[in-house]
């Protein structure tokens, strides 16, 4: 591994590719454990493992030891992640964006109604059912990302949808 460090701090790419490959396992980790797309948290963690290769400071490391190094660039990898997932970003305005806008697949009735019975939740309820439903997210992954219990994020949820059966049957 300090060898691969050494030739990707003077450009070989092959190298590279070697050392994001010996860390697939932590980068598939992190990129899956994220509240971000897999596909761009792969990227950037490859990115992180490049930034780390070139800007690391090899006389700190053995070249016989390379656990001590290994230990680094998976500290720092973890250390990227908790940065990444404790920014808020979020943007409900995309997700205003992307329901008032009916597709071809929705009946453009069907995308007013549900404009309209959203707009009856507060903020917080409306983000966790559209990240649930519209972006695939689990409870859990909501859970570390807004730092509450599965179980909370679960009643949310549920209230949230029970408030929404209750005003389209007119319950309310």
């Amino acid at each position: 591994m300090y060898q691969l460090i050494v030739n990707i701090k003077n450009g070989d790419s092959k190298s590279l590719e070697k050392l994001i490959e010996k860390f697939n396992p932590i980068i598939n980790k992190y990129a899956f454990m994220s509240v971000h797309e897999y596909d761009d948290m792969f990227s950037e963690f490859a990115y992180k493992i490049y930034e780390i290769s070139t800007t690391v400071n090899l006389e700190n490391f053995s070249e016989i030891n390379e656990g001590a190094l290994v230990k680094y660039f998976v500290n720092s990898i973890r250390n990227h992640f908790i940065n990444l997932n404790k920014k808020n970003t979020f943007n409900t305005t995309y997700i205003d964006d992307l329901l008032v806008e009916p597709s071809n697949n929705i009946d453009y009735n069907i995308s007013l109604l549900i404009n309209e019975l959203l707009e009856q939740l507060t903020p917080y309820q409306k983000t966790i059912l559209i990240q649930i439903f519209f972006y695939g997210y689990t409870e859990t992954e909501l859970s570390y990302y807004y730092k509450k219990t599965p179980q909370a994020i679960s009643n949310i949820k549920r209230k949230a949808l029970k408030k929404l059966k209750m005003l389209n049957t007119g319950g309310l």
